[in-house]
């Protein structure tokens, strides 16, 4: 899995112009009945651009992706403005999680209970006025709707002008890595 991002050195812009912002993020175990985020409260005008989000299902006797995005922006507080169906729905696959080739969504490893999908938002770009905040559910299906923890980690990106708000803390490395997939 490659990508590339290329920039110039020099170029003037004016000083609200998005700059390109990424954040790795990881929860092992996420926390019951507690949404994942994605993206944490930005505080100023920009444009989520996507994820790349990684599963370790900790309970393999159950699905795991049964989870809403949730897209709360420009003033949101109970209700978000985009509300998804569940995890895979999100990456534009249902009835479960397949390994797929496609350029702007889809799951590029399902295996031993590890997935790694991903959604760019490139040709269905979400941009906001004043903030933005994006979670994911942890719920599961095992003999109906189930609260579940599993670990969860996800790279980010986005578009605002200047850091609007703070961010968590980076992962330490033994964090980061811990129990990571291997073939």
């Amino acid at each position: 899995f490659f990508y590339q991002i290329d920039y110039t050195i020099g170029d003037k812009h004016p000083a609200d112009v998005g700059r390109l912002h990424v954040l790795f993020r990881r929860e092992n175990p996420t926390t019951l009945k507690k949404d994942f985020e994605l993206l944490p409260l930005r505080k100023a005008k920009g444009r989520f651009i996507g994820s790349l989000i990684e599963i370790h299902n900790l309970h393999p006797d159950q699905w795991w992706g049964e989870g809403e995005i949730k897209v709360y922006m420009d003033g949101d507080t109970d209700f978000p403005t985009i509300c998804g169906t569940g995890s895979e729905d999100y990456v534009g696959l249902s009835w479960g999680i397949q390994q797929t080739p496609y350029l702007y969504n889809g799951c590029s490893l399902n295996d031993k209970n590890f997935i790694t999908m991903h959604r760019w938002h490139l040709p269905d770009p979400i941009a906001w006025q004043k903030e933005c905040r994006i979670t994911i559910q942890q719920i599961a299906w095992k003999n109906g709707l189930a609260e579940t923890q599993d670990d969860w980690s996800c790279a980010t990106f986005w578009y605002e002008p200047t850091p609007s708000a703070p961010l968590p803390k980076m992962p330490d490395e033994k964090a980061r890595t811990a129990n990571i997939w291997t073939k």
